[in-house]
């Protein structure tokens, strides 16, 4: 028989079991302010979004660089909540499996008595929980929005009985590590349908499609092997007007402005429309050396390198942005799409870091660009292996595309299970 609900009177949390108490969530939770000082440990804690609290040293060289001082820390014990002031709006809350010290900008909670710090961290993790939150936050800019810990103490909450909170704690922990496990397998899988692709990729710009053709040993120390009768080019003489930047300065977005094309809109072989940037006309016409007319090769020179794109011929009249080369390939002299794919194989990957190695800013730059040497054939040729690289990579890109709706479907049902149990809609049997 389904339980009796009423009416929690908190809009985010809806209808809750007879028998739950709805309450502020300090009643359960209290933050611990202790300064690692004087010093007490030497293990700094790190919070990150999709593994939680781990060793800093566990990160890798991502992030922010840790602090040399350990008096700046706060200290952090197993089983307490960490979460970040700015980004718990968005999730950045985890449980530690740990006793260590972590930045001075995160809460540390413990439960109280008769409380389960697993069910409330799954409280934490509720999209609506850190919608309700964001009401309280206080910032100029939206990715600098910080809530204080009182006011998140401050705020009501599901409160079933503790052993209820311990089953639905042990139910979720069961599902959700189910959950990340087949994402996690899924994340492989995309890993490696990505470098099968970059193999495919790389085998058909560096030696054609003939199993049998003869090759010769090259000069150049990122392309060891080439087809006898492939002639080395120089990427800057291949294009009409060399290879340039694009504009300087992006200015305000402007609703019926000029597309500008930035480094996130440039993936792997493809364009990603989704969120183009528009800019003021005026702007735009200022760097006319770049304004597009589609069938173009655009690469990225800063930020995600590597995305290189053919633009869409409904990009015409649209520009770029600083981080993003033009490339304006003759088709006289060679084929655009297999310029392409030439920059997105191994081969040119290994040139850059030839090229960027002891460099202290890794980014490409025109020179290093324009210099680039590679081996191909003749343009028909060229068409007929773009060709072949367009039917293999759209299959791999496919299942790509099916692994992340995969995963996506999966979080979601994750972000609802968890949801449907911390507010009692659903009942742990």
């Amino acid at each position: 028989m389904a339980r009796k609900m009423r009416d929690s009177g908190v809009e985010w949390i809806g209808e809750v079991p007879e028998g739950w108490e709805v309450n502020r969530l300090q009643w359960h939770l209290e933050e611990i302010v202790e300064k690692n000082d004087p010093i007490q440990t030497t293990n700094i804690l790190s919070l990150t979004n999709d593994r939680g609290v781990i060793p800093y040293e566990d990160k890798g060289n991502v992030g922010n660089k840790a602090k040399e001082n350990y008096t700046e820390y706060k200290l952090a014990y197993k089983n307490t909540i960490v979460a970040n002031s700015m980004n718990v709006l968005i999730g950045s809350v985890g449980l530690s499996k740990y006793d260590g010290c972590v930045s001075p900008v995160y809460y540390i909670y413990k439960s109280k008595d008769s409380n389960s710090i697993r069910y409330y961290n799954y409280l934490f993790q509720l999209t609506p929980f850190q919608k309700e939150l964001r009401r309280y936050a206080n910032g100029i800019l939206e990715i600098r929005l910080r809530v204080s810990s009182s006011d998140i103490l401050k705020r009501s909450v599901p409160a079933p009985p503790f052993s209820e909170q311990q089953r639905i704690a042990d139910y979720l922990d069961g599902k959700c590590a189910a959950i990340d496990v087949a994402v996690d397998e899924l994340k492989r899988g995309i890993e490696d349908c990505k470098a099968w692709k970059k193999v495919i990729i790389t085998e058909a710009t560096s030696f054609g499609l003939d199993d049998d053709v003869k090759l010769l040993q090259t000069e150049l120390g990122w392309i060891s092997n080439r087809p006898s009768y492939w002639k080395r080019n120089q990427l800057s003489s291949l294009c009409r007007r060399g290879i340039t930047y694009g504009i300087v300065k992006l200015g305000e977005p402007c609703e019926n402005g000029v597309k500008v094309l930035r480094c996130s809109d440039v993936k792997d072989g493809y364009l990603d429309a989704s969120n183009v940037r528009t800019v003021t006309p005026e702007l735009s016409d200022e760097y006319k050396r770049t304004v597009l007319s589609g069938g173009e090769v655009i690469v990225n020179v800063r930020g995600t390198l590597g995305g290189c794109a053919i633009v869409p011929k409904e990009f015409s009249g649209a520009n770029i942005a600083r981080e993003v080369a033009l490339l304006d390939v003759e088709e006289s002299k060679a084929n655009p799409k297999f310029i392409m794919y030439t920059l997105l194989s191994s081969c040119f990957a290994n040139y850059v870091g030839h090229e960027m190695a002891g460099a202290i800013y890794q980014g490409l730059n025109i020179a290093t660009l324009s210099k680039y040497s590679f081996y191909a054939p003749d343009i028909k040729e060229q068409q007929a292996i773009a060709d072949y690289l367009d039917e293999k990579c759209a299959a791999i890109d496919a299942l790509v595309a099916e692994k992340e709706k995969l995963i996506a479907d999966l979080e979601a049902y994750k972000k609802a299970l968890i949801f449907e149990l911390v507010t009692g809609k659903r009942e742990v049997a």
